[in-house]
């Protein structure tokens, strides 16, 4: 995939690491550029990077905040997750329904 996710997009990824270890495919609820700061010294500027946020859909329990996870796509941070290592299968809609 050579572009950032985006809300609805459903995707898994061949990461190995920690940040995504539990379930397969995951799908984007929130986008955001964020996280931007500057350090200690003269032109120490860090850039906000596109954050991720997304919930497993192979789990079956929506109340389980364990399988929620958050990742950057670029920016200075660890544990990135590159568009390149992202794996795009479909996109998802939300819908809700109201009840009296």
């Amino acid at each position: 995939m050579k572009r950032n996710l985006i809300v609805g997009d459903v995707f898994a990824t061949a990461n190995s690491g920690t940040i995504l270890r539990q379930y397969k495919h995951y799908v984007v609820t929130r986008t955001a550029m964020t996280g931007g700061g500057t350090g200690h010294g003269p032109g120490d500027v860090y850039p906000d990077g596109h954050k991720v946020y997304s919930i497993p859909i192979d789990e079956q329990d929506d109340e389980n905040e364990i399988g929620r996870c958050e990742f950057y796509q670029s920016g200075s941070f660890m544990g990135r997750i590159l568009p390149d290592e992202i794996v795009w299968l479909g996109s998802a809609k939300a819908q809700w329904t109201r009840t009296p």
